[in-house]
């Protein structure tokens, strides 16, 4: 579990996270709930591409192989925006295609907890890849 605020970088190349992506992990869920209100076009909430989640993908430890462009998402899926009130939020499979959008001028400070396979933690470590998983803010529930 950790909280994220995501509002600190406006752009892609601060916040990669801001890129239309999924996490490489194969099916894992994250459920998110919003510390506030979480404003749909203001507030910078996470975006899925509705359907993604049934593609399938060839494994890869290349960042850049799960980025995927921006109009390429918009053209070929429905985009929802998950935003609402302080003390809601949602629940998503990261195999989704998703992104945290980096347009917007209100804060979005969120509770995030992460389902995975209790072996994702020594991979993320063993590749260096610096993602919230092993980090010191993740707690093991067993």
């Amino acid at each position: 579990i950790s909280t994220q605020d995501t509002t600190s970088s406006n752009d892609t190349e601060s916040y990669v996270a801001g890129l239309w992506h999924h996490d490489r992990v194969g099916n894992r869920l994250k459920a998110f709930v919003f510390l506030h209100d979480v404003d749909c076009d203001e507030g910078h909430p996470t975006e899925v591409a509705v359907g993604s989640h049934l593609l399938n993908y060839y494994r890869t430890d290349a960042m850049g192989a799960s980025r995927f462009s921006n109009d390429y998402v918009r053209d070929h899926y429905e985009v929802a925006k998950l935003c609402g009130s302080k003390g809601g939020g949602f629940v998503v499979d990261t195999h989704t295609l998703h992104r945290g959008a980096v347009e917007g001028s209100l804060p979005r400070t969120v509770v995030v907890g992460e389902y995975h396979s209790i072996g994702k933690c020594a991979a993320m470590d063993a590749l260096g890849l610096g993602l919230p998983c092993p980090s010191g803010d993740q707690f093991l529930v067993s």
